[in-house]
């Protein structure tokens, strides 16, 4: 049985195959990136909002 909490990189497969001119179902695409074991990564990173001056005296 799947893990619904693990993230998946079908979205973001079955996008880069439809610009590419493949047509192909969802499911199909969710199901061969479980097999492979092919995980989503997340592209966004934490902003940093404040660094600390290493001359300030403390």
């Amino acid at each position: 049985m799947p893990s619904t909490a693990a993230p998946t990189a079908a979205p973001r497969a079955q996008a880069e195959l439809r610009s590419r001119g493949r047509r192909i179902n969802r499911k199909r695409v969710t199901r061969l990136t479980r097999i492979h074991h092919v995980v989503g990564r997340h592209l966004r990173r934490t902003k940093r909002t404040t660094i600390a001056d290493q001359r300030a005296q403390k």
